[in-house]
């Protein structure tokens, strides 16, 4: 699970929710987990062997009698000693990811204003950016004058913040540390008695935010996360304990003050 080092500096989207975004400006999330696709269904039968970057694998459409190599040009997961090798669809250390996240256009000719969930807007002219300003008693669920937009279809040029990875390893899902659910930036509080709780992304119990100590809470930041999991990934998610990318990161650039 050695970190791979390179020079290149791509630039990737990568999708996060507004509640993750405000983890990330408030310094608490600097780790994220992703689910490793690629592998068989029967995953179960594979075992991790080490990261790798730039493999050489068969050309798998090769007949094996006149098997071609060919590298795959990346950082590389590498399952039962070469059996399998998954390219990772976030990039290399060193590689910057663009956060897509959900946005809302204002009404009228040519949407010419563009709002967060948190309040904050950017006002445009002529298709350009032009200044940044918090909207006051900010309504997001007010449609005669916002359009609301999946954060997938989120253009670059309205990018909040830029990471750049720092590591990237594979585990288990279950392998998650207590300090790296932490480094998820799932929220907490200390309560009178100066224990610490952390936040039950499952509960849909009214008044979360309105007190530090009235939302739903869980005695780990571990629980915390596999609730944040299920919340994201559906019920029964975190109990498949899938093979997981997991990429710690940097903020290299925020294009909007807040």
């Amino acid at each position: 699970m050695t970190t791979q080092t390179t020079t290149s500096k791509l630039e990737r989207p990568i999708l996060m929710s507004t509640m993750m975004v405000e983890s990330i400006m408030a310094g608490r999330k600097t780790k994220t987990r992703r689910e490793l696709k690629g592998l068989p269904d029967e995953d179960d039968a594979f075992s991790f062997t080490k990261m790798v970057i730039d493999p050489e694998i068969a050309d798998p459409d090769s007949i094996d009698d006149e098997i071609v190599p060919m590298v795959l040009y990346g950082t590389c997961a590498e399952f039962n000693k070469g059996e399998w090798v998954i390219k990772c669809p976030f990039g290399s250390v060193g590689d910057i990811l663009w956060i897509k996240e959900t946005t809302w256009w204002e009404k009228g000719k040519d949407f010419t204003n563009v709002a967060f969930k948190d309040g904050t807007m950017i006002t445009m002219k002529a298709g350009k950016q032009n200044k940044t300003m918090k909207i006051p008693d900010w309504k997001p669920t007010d449609k005669k004058i916002w359009k609301g937009r999946p954060s997938m279809f989120m253009p670059k040029t309205l990018c909040r913040l830029r990471l750049e990875i720092t590591s990237i390893r594979v585990e288990r899902l279950h392998d998650i540390t207590e300090e790296d659910a932490i480094k998820e930036g799932v929220m907490f509080y200390d309560d009178p008695t100066k224990v610490r709780r952390y936040k039950d992304y499952l509960s849909n119990a009214k008044g979360y935010g309105d007190s530090q100590h009235d939302y739903p809470s869980l005695p780990t930041a571990k629980k915390s996360f596999e609730s944040l999991w299920e919340s994201i990934n559906g019920k029964g998610s975190h109990a498949k304990n899938q093979w997981v990318w997991v990429i710690e990161f940097k903020v290299v650039k925020n294009n909007i003050n807040q």
